[in-house]
């Protein structure tokens, strides 16, 4: 028995538009995303930045946070920076505020029992977000990692951009010098 060509085709065509044939799962929407510009702080502001030198004011700033099976991938993107310079950043717990310090600690998947201390126990890229990048000479930069959790809801609440990358040493594990700049994830 002959099949028709043209009904082998329409049913190819219908596999096709159902997904059969496609090995690849479609990619998760992200759970978090803000896309902004940094400025200086004023009320409402969702990127600020705290030291216009090196995040200068007009700079932008994307951030999404993605729940892929039990964990987490978390991307920043920036423009605008200094050229060839290495910054630090992290996931921290509030929104961003007035001063660089209303951020609060770094979110940590386990929280330490003495926040106020680096342990290299809970600061670290497996417990905490460490985004950390180098910006190609035009001011550019990209960060992301994974990691096997998903932010309790409500607790991790921006990203900040530091002036250092980040230290691993026990007595300093964690930092990453001063708070350059902030953006607020909104929930």
């Amino acid at each position: 028995m002959r099949i028709p060509s043209t009904a082998i085709g329409v049913a190819l065509s219908l596999l096709l538009l159902a997904g059969c044939g496609s090995s690849e799962e479609p990619r998760p929407e992200p759970s978090h995303q803000v896309q902004a510009t940094f400025e200086p702080w004023r009320e409402g502001a969702t990127a600020i930045t705290y030291d216009e030198e090196n995040v200068p004011i007009g700079a932008t700033v994307e951030v999404t946070i993605t729940p892929i099976d039990s964990g987490s991938e978390i991307m920043l993107s920036v423009t605008g920076l200094v050229g060839d310079r290495d910054y630090g950043a992290h996931l921290h717990t509030n929104p961003c505020g007035e001063n660089p310090e209303d951020a609060g600690p770094h979110y940590q998947n386990e929280p330490a029992p003495d926040p106020s201390t680096p342990d290299p126990d809970y600061a670290n890229p497996e417990n905490e977000a460490w985004l950390d990048f180098h910006t190609d000479e035009e001011g550019r930069g990209h960060s992301q990692t994974s990691v096997s959790w998903q932010p309790r809801d409500g607790e991790a609440n921006s990203v900040v951009i530091h002036a250092e990358r980040t230290q691993t040493v026990p007595v300093l594990a964690g930092t990453a010098g001063e708070t350059l700049a902030c953006v607020t994830i909104p929930q």
